[in-house]
């Protein structure tokens, strides 16, 4: 919409309260009742020549209708009429430079603005304007006076800066975007052209100065606030005077934006370059070292507004890179600061845990529960530390007391069922595979059902990992009263699928529950399992060096090493080929008692597929008012030669699987 202060009429004759027509044609207009609110307008200019609400009404209503011509053409109606007023031809103007008309915009601002009244929004314009046609000095001057009626007019002094930039007069372009960032400081682009300046220049000192301002104000997260950083270290690193405490501060300002990947990464060169007596020749400054992770620790720890999401995202960054003692760490610290909040505690059940780290866990877990009794995810946590050091009878505990207090969290009214009862049935369903294929969602969206009562954590991996612990172990997981008939559980271990020992175990232990599966296009599924990898600390290096490793060691693979299972160093493609990981399951379960789910169904179709799941296990349906994205990876753009690759080597044992399970799924 046009700017008022160019279309309204500075001398207002009439009030709009003398004129109900133009009231009326307003709440038509609101109405859409469009041409009766043209005709109200139209009646007032008629009567009443230099009513400027009129005028201005009745051109917005035009404009709006994209009928810009007509709307230019009321506008100079009001200005035939009140040729003392020059507000009408700046209207026209804007309109006209709207449609890139810009000469003829150029005129109107130029006849408009002849007397130099003081309208710096029209003078703003006409040096847009005059940019376009390359005026520059022109503009410069314009702009200037656009300054001098209103000198706190940000966008003035911005668009001067503009100017001065252009015209490579360095100095007065520096002065113009300080002055802008001094009346309104979130002007981020104007910090990033100050920097530029400054480089251009050769003073980098300045131009860190600049993206200081810019990481400061910028929008947490933003593209612009993770290219400063970068080009603010880029200056640190180039400047061979650079100290560790220039580090240090880059390092401080990132932490205290929530930047901490660029946190640590700053007081990686603080305590390497500057304190590394230690440090081989040869050692890669491109990782993250331990010293770095630790001054993060210390730096967060005097920081005084340090959230649990902050110490949650260095024990991400910890995990990722292979320090998983520091992530439980930091999972911890964000525990202590928000007990109540699940994310630290997924993040340690998934957190490699050594001896000394699983004694450390149940000390703090016991200290925890003593200070606040209901922490059903506290308890579980406790359990699984408790089972790895081999205390397992005190685990059971600790796990049917995490299924009461979250269950009866969520229904209180089941705390009246009889709780006492150890379980005793096996769950109703086991979804067995794959990872990277949506298990996470599916077990996420069955958990919201009303009925159905699920472990403390999605992969118990009982029946590999964790089988010698029995099945008493094993059952304690579930919410004892799911062995009524008005309730289910069930578990998702999608490790399951890589072993054929678990086939025997399953069959011998729960021969009737239901079987799960969901299967993607092995492409896709092979490359996000080796950005998963990577990004949970347990691979390094390019996907493109893994594939052509792997592609090398699967060359001459018969049917018998490919069905072996198991884990591999690279295992990409090899975890991804579901003919042979499914063979034994089909041999020694009827084909009834799997649900076979294609990934890309699920995703386009989440309800459609959560109604066959319902139906599967025999549960009423119950669909989600929407289905959020759960444990969804992002990597860059993978090469086409790579996918074609892939693609090639998996179309075999696709149509194996498919002949197998006697399914479609046209993966291509």
């Amino acid at each position: 919409m046009m700017d008022r202060q160019i279309a309204t009429i500075a001398d207002k004759p009439q009030a709009t309260s003398e004129f109900p027509k133009i009231t009326l044609g307003k709440e038509l207009q609101q109405q859409n009742k469009l041409e009766q609110a043209e005709q109200c307008f139209r009646a007032v200019i008629a009567s009443h020549p230099r009513c400027w609400q009129a005028y201005e009404a009745l051109a917005q209503l035009l404009n709006s209708l994209g009928k810009t011509q007509a709307a230019i053409d009321v506008y100079l109606l009001g200005a035939e009429n009140n040729p003392d007023q020059p507000q009408y031809l700046l209207a026209v103007g804007k309109l006209l430079s709207e449609q890139k008309k810009w000469q003829a915009a150029h005129q109107y601002f130029q006849k408009a603005l002849k007397n130099e009244p003081a309208t710096p929004w029209g003078y703003l314009h006409w040096a847009k304007v005059l940019v376009e046609l390359n005026r520059w000095q022109q503009a410069q001057n314009v702009t200037i006076k656009a300054i001098k009626f209103k000198s706190d007019l940000w966008q003035a002094h911005h668009h001067l800066g503009e100017i001065f930039q252009h015209r490579q007069l360095w100095q007065p372009a520096i002065a113009a975007y300080r002055k802008a960032v001094t009346l309104r400081p979130n002007l981020i682009h104007c910090y990033l052209q100050i920097a530029k300046i400054h480089l251009q220049l050769e003073q980098p000192q300045e131009a860190i100065w600049a993206y200081k301002h810019l990481i400061s104000h910028a929008k947490p997260e933003s593209p612009l606030q993770y290219q400063a950083i970068e080009l603010y270290l880029q200056q640190l690193l180039a400047n061979p005077l650079s100290t560790a405490q220039d580090y240090q501060e880059l390092g401080d300002l990132c932490l205290t934006k929530g930047c901490l990947t660029q946190a640590i990464t700053a007081y990686q060169h603080c305590v390497l370059d500057y304190g590394a007596d230690y440090l081989p020749e040869d050692s890669d400054k491109t990782s993250i070292s331990p010293e770095a992770i630790a001054f993060c620790f210390q730096q967060l720890e005097n920081y005084a507004q340090a959230t649990a999401k902050d110490y949650c995202e260095l024990g991400n960054i910890c995990r990722n890179h292979g320090y998983f003692s520091e992530a439980i760490s930091a999972c911890q610290a964000a525990i202590k600061l928000d007990p109540q909040w699940e994310l630290p505690y997924i993040r340690l059940q998934y957190t490699k845990a050594a001896a000394r780290d699983n004694q450390q866990l149940i000390n703090f877990y016991r200290q925890l529960l003593a200070k606040e009794q209901n922490l059903p995810l506290a308890w579980g946590g406790l359990g699984d530390a408790l089972s790895q050091q081999g205390q397992v009878g005190e685990a059971l505990g600790c796990y049917r007391t995490s299924c009461y207090q979250r269950v009866t969290k969520i229904a209180p009214e089941l705390t009246k069922l009889d709780w006492d009862r150890p379980k005793q049935k096996n769950p109703d369903f086991i979804i067995f595979g794959s990872a990277k294929c949506g298990t996470t969602a599916l077990y996420s969206y069955l958990s919201q059902h009303s009925q159905m009562l699920l472990p403390h954590k999605k992969e118990l991996d009982f029946f590999w990992q964790n089988y010698d612990r029995g099945m008493a172990w094993y059952l304690a997981h579930f919410p004892a009263i799911t062995d009524r008939e008005d309730f289910f559980t069930g578990e998702a271990t999608p490790n399951y699928i890589r072993f054929p020992q678990v086939v025997h175990r399953i069959k011998t232990h729960c021969p009737e529950s239901k079987l799960i599966v969901l299967l993607r296009n092995p492409v896709d599924r092979a490359i996000s399992w080796h950005h998963h990898k990577v990004k949970a600390g347990l691979a390094k290096g390019s996907l493109e060096e893994a594939i052509v490793i792997e592609l090398k060691q699967l060359e001459n693979s018969n049917e018998a090493e490919l069905a072996q299972g198991g884990y591999r160093k690279i295992d990409n493609i090899y975890s991804s080929l579901y003919y042979y990981q499914l063979q034994p399951w089909l041999a020694n379960f009827p084909k009834k008692q799997f649900l076979f789910l294609k990934s890309e169904d699920f995703y386009r179709d989440t309800a459609k597929v959560m109604e066959q799941v319902f139906n599967f296990i025999g549960v009423e349906s119950q669909q989600l008012a929407q289905y959020s994205t759960v444990n969804k990876g992002s990597y860059n753009k993978v090469d086409n030669n790579i996918r074609q690759q892939l693609q090639e080597y998996f179309a075999p044992h696709n149509q194996k699987l498919e002949d197998l399970l006697d399914i479609e799924f046209n993966w291509g």
